[in-house]
């Protein structure tokens, strides 16, 4: 009898190792014209509706829902390769 249990877990390994090798991992070209920057961070929260504040790293951005505001930082890496996002609530 043939366990396929076993053989879902053994063909996903294979093909996950697979992928490995046939999709390197690539890392984003901060020239890009459409790398993410201040400005452009910027332009996207206001096209989603949010008002930034600007902070002396990164935009304050306040969502209220019902009786609560979370509040999020986002900030960019130095790099700008990475956007880290901090929520505090009140």
């Amino acid at each position: 009898m043939v366990n396929f249990n076993k053989s879902r877990s053994a063909l996903l390994s294979v093909a996950l190792c697979g992928s490995l090798v046939l999709f390197p991992f690539t890392r984003p070209q901060s020239d890009a014209p459409d790398a993410l920057r201040n400005e452009s961070l910027k332009a996207m929260l206001d096209g989603m509706g949010y008002s930034p504040s600007p902070l002396s790293k990164g935009f304050l951005i306040a969502i209220k829902r019902d009786t609560w505001t979370y509040n999020m930082q986002l900030v960019l890496s130095d790099d700008t390769t990475k956007l880290g996002i901090i929520l505090i609530w009140a």
